[in-house]
């Protein structure tokens, strides 16, 4: 079976289906914020419409969501986003 990363993103895409809040671990001191984007990028960069199916592959583990201050935007990193696309 071939895995297509387009399928799989597709399937994670089912706005009808409720996104339980996905924690967010704190932002490592040894990361560099340039190397992370939002999630908004990472969907763009995933080619998906909405940040949903981002979420979804947080609560997989496939993701790890990172908020460097509380109450500021979710960032992802870019290097671990470019993995799932390749």
């Amino acid at each position: 079976m071939v895995y297509c990363a387009a399928q799989a993103l597709d399937a994670l895409d089912d706005r009808q289906e409720n996104i339980m809040p996905v924690a967010t671990q704190p932002f490592p001191t040894d990361l560099a914020r340039s190397e992370c984007i939002t999630l908004k990028e990472a969907a763009e960069l995933l080619g998906v419409a909405s940040v949903n199916p981002v979420l979804r592959l947080a609560e997989r583990g496939q993701l790890t969501i990172y908020s460097p201050v509380l109450g500021t935007a979710r960032l992802v990193r870019r290097a671990d986003v470019e993995r799932l696309t390749a």
